[in-house]
């Protein structure tokens, strides 16, 4: 609720994520593989300090002005993904947002990192809204982890959703952790 709170001054809110900054090493280097694709002007606006934010979780205000970006959002994501460039979607809105309320006319609003912790950068936020496991990176060994296995166990446990059923689909890492965890295989750190 309190992300659509954020509405009542803002057209779109979106999480901090983790401290990062879009002119910091890692958010730099995703930006500027759109060199060619996205405009200069974005870019270079991009680049500047800005927060680093995640699309895993955003709330919009719908009007014609946040569809307008949200088309033009998309386009640049779709680009990114043909040329092969990593998360192109979260990228684009990294590159796009800075220049939202001067030429979309949008006002956005950073929200705090508790709606969106990381589960393996960024600091412990003891009032968290949403811990994202991104990259498949529910089952490591991360502090935050501990949260999602004790409810997967517990969720194997009583067969929710027949759970169970599924577990031959599992990714890599759930496996390797489900075979450590029945002593198929010896304790090995998951990676």
């Amino acid at each position: 609720d309190e992300m659509f709170d954020y509405l009542d001054d803002a057209d779109i809110s979106i999480p901090h994520f983790c401290g990062w900054k879009s002119n910091g090493r890692t958010m730099a280097k995703r930006i500027r593989r759109f060199e060619g694709i996205a405009k200069d002007k974005h870019l270079k606006k991009a680049l500047e300090e800005n927060p680093a934010v995640n699309t895993g979780i955003l709330t919009f205000r719908k009007s014609e002005k946040w569809t307008e970006f949200a088309k033009y959002w998309v386009n640049l994501a779709d680009k990114g993904s043909k040329a092969k460039i990593f998360i192109p979607d979260e990228v684009a809105f990294q590159i796009l947002y800075p220049s939202a309320e001067e030429e979309w006319g949008l006002k956005v609003h950073i929200a705090p990192q508790k709606f969106n912790v990381s589960v393996k950068f960024g600091e412990d936020i003891e009032d968290k809204r949403l811990i994202h496991f991104h990259g498949k990176k529910h089952c490591l060994d991360f502090p935050q982890c501990d949260i999602w296995k004790k409810e997967f166990e517990l969720m194997c446990e009583n067969n929710t959703a027949n759970i169970n059923d599924y577990l031959n689909y599992s990714d890599k890492r759930l496996t390797k952790y489900l075979r450590v965890k029945s002593g198929l295989i010896d304790d090995v750190t998951i990676v």
